[in-house]
């Protein structure tokens, strides 16, 4: 690694680094002892050349929080980035002062995924001065800040608040043998060559065979809970209606929740994956 200081007496560091010197004050790492060469390769003035593995550990914490600073968020004060463990109160003020700053440039770093990372984790690790992502290998697991697991679920929210909806588990457990049952199920109250069962299909199906669907829900939440909701708290983050027409709600924090069992149900099966509705507050 070669320090800035070393790589300035070289005359070999890029100009443009050095007249923003003040964007330091309150990061986490000494501008002297910051990598250059990974600077150099990770900034591309709107876009950076991070890797999935970048996220993965604190080596590199100081320069992302520096390239994101510098290039989307000039204004923000490090100062506001949280130490420590995360609460949704500190997540949405922090979050905040980014879309205040400059929305545009908050919902590019929002849907920034490298690698197998998914929406919002970049931010996260941005925000967070102790967290780390998981990455694509981590089942399960989105971000880690100690030893402290969340997974990051970008998901619909009702007009309410209490539920969240429209995303999938994380986590790879089988639901062959229930998804056999409901597509029956959904066969027999009309559907010709059903492959995805939606909210007013399921009602036909309650209606004709509410013993069987409650079977099949109970068993849906049971696997859902013991294999992937008890293990970690969830960060429900807003999917708007998407990236190409994203909305106001899109990247902000919802609610940071440990699921219950009886927080879940069964919303849809789409995709060949069955997705829960849970409920996110009273």
């Amino acid at each position: 690694m070669i320090p800035f200081k070393n790589f300035a007496k070289n005359g070999k560091a890029p100009l443009h680094i050095f007249e923003d010197v003040s964007l330091f004050e309150g990061a986490s790492k000494n501008i002297d002892d910051m990598d250059v060469e990974f600077l150099k390769r990770a900034e591309n003035v709107t876009t950076f050349n991070l890797k999935e593995g970048d996220f993965q550990s604190l080596d590199y914490k100081a320069e992302i929080q520096y390239l994101y600073k510098k290039n989307f968020f000039p204004n923000f004060d490090l100062d506001n980035t949280i130490s420590g463990d995360i609460t949704i109160a500190k997540v949405q003020k922090a979050i905040g002062l980014l879309e205040r700053e400059n929305r545009s440039n908050y919902l590019k770093m929002f849907d920034f995924e490298p690698g197998g990372t998914g929406p919002g984790e970049v931010v996260m690790y941005f925000l967070c001065d102790d967290a780390v992502l998981g990455g694509a290998s981590s089942a399960g697991v989105d971000l880690e800040i100690g030893s402290k697991k969340y997974e990051i679920k970008a998901c619909q929210v009702t007009k309410d608040k209490k539920f969240a909806y429209g995303f999938k588990l994380g986590a790879t457990f089988a639901t062959a043998d229930i998804e056999t049952k409901a597509l029956s199920l959904a066969k027999d109250v009309g559907l010709a060559k059903p492959s995805e069962i939606n909210k007013g299909t399921i009602a036909k199906i309650r209606t004709k065979f509410p013993g069987e669907w409650e079977k099949i829900e109970k068993q849906f939440i049971k696997r859902a809970y013991d294999n992937y909701f008890k293990n970690h708290d969830i960060l429900f983050m807003h999917a708007g209606a998407g990236k190409k027409n994203p909305g106001k709600n899109r990247g902000k924090a919802v609610a940071i929740k440990k699921i219950k069992q009886s927080d879940i149900g069964l919303e849809r099966y789409t995709s060949r994956t069955f997705k829960p509705i849970v409920r996110i507050a009273r």
